[in-house]
């Protein structure tokens, strides 16, 4: 369980899926970690930080930029988490070290105002998708990860391509309700059961990533929302936070955050492509 001190500031992003192919959506980020670091911030990133990682072992310019980032936001006195996601799994101590990050297991707890929250990438709820929950299974065993990572990197790579477009493939021939989260994985979560039947301990607020359909939820009550947000935390409260992408612009937002106060106020600040531009002005 995580507990942070009254003056600490939590903040929470997730579904990156920073590239060669997103150069706006790293300098993005890159000003947003400048601008929110400091000796009271705690940032959590819950998964999906790289579109794709091939091993700790693998480096370019956009991973090194985002390494920087990460070092300069360590510096200036920020504490850093992450949670691995479905892209970026892969993700070991070696780099984390390098870092600075705090390995979170999924789901993880913290506890905020009395609330305890469930922090979890999001993949594992959606339990209706019983292909991709098989294939999450298999490649999450230490013999899979053991095996591909003792290949050479190069082979490595062509395989992570492979498997990503793949998968890309697949997603285009599934309704968006099966990836979804399922309901009643969110509820038996709250309750302490998770789906692969371990027994995890009471939540009474979830927060997630993943699924890329930002949203705050209340019990059995859909919240997609398209503009930033705030309010009180409550029980069976569930934010689904928001995917960044400021190459390819949406029409509503590109990005966002989420923070949350030591008295329970939330605040889910969406980004937009024309505070990119303003960044470069």
């Amino acid at each position: 369980m995580i507990e942070l001190s009254n003056n600490s500031i939590p903040y929470f992003i997730s579904d990156l899926h920073i590239s060669h192919r997103t150069p706006k959506t790293l300098q993005a980020f890159e000003h947003w970690i400048a601008t929110v670091s400091s000796p009271n911030s705690h940032i959590f990133i819950l998964g999906d930080l790289f579109e794709i990682w091939f091993g700790d072992d693998y480096t370019d310019e956009v991973v090194q930029r985002t390494q920087s980032a990460f070092i300069h936001s360590k510096d200036a006195g920020s504490t850093l988490y992450f949670m691995q996601g479905n892209r970026d799994f892969l993700i070991g101590d070696t780099f984390c070290k390098q870092v600075g990050f705090k390995l979170l297991t999924d789901p993880d707890f913290i506890q905020i105002n009395q609330h305890i929250i469930l922090l979890t990438h999001g993949d594992q709820l959606c339990v209706d998708d019983q292909d991709y929950q098989r294939f999450r299974h298999m490649t999450r065993s230490n013999n899979w990860i053991d095996n591909f990572l003792s290949q050479p990197l190069a082979d490595r790579i062509e395989l992570a391509n492979s498997i990503r477009e793949h998968s890309e493939r697949d997603k285009s021939h599934k309704k968006i309700e099966i990836m979804d989260i399922s309901q009643s994985a969110v509820n038996n979560a709250y309750l302490g059961h998770w789906p692969d039947g371990r027994l995890i301990g009471r939540s009474n607020v979830i927060l997630h990533g993943h699924t890329h359909r930002c949203a705050v939820h209340g019990l059995n009550q859909p919240g997609l929302i398209n503009q930033s947000c705030h309010g009180k935390l409550h029980h069976q409260l569930r934010f689904v936070l928001p995917d960044w992408d400021f190459d390819y612009p949406k029409e509503k937002f590109n990005g966002g955050y989420l923070t949350i106060q030591h008295d329970g106020t939330f605040q889910l600040n969406l980004l937009h492509s024309s505070q990119l531009i303003e960044l470069k002005s």
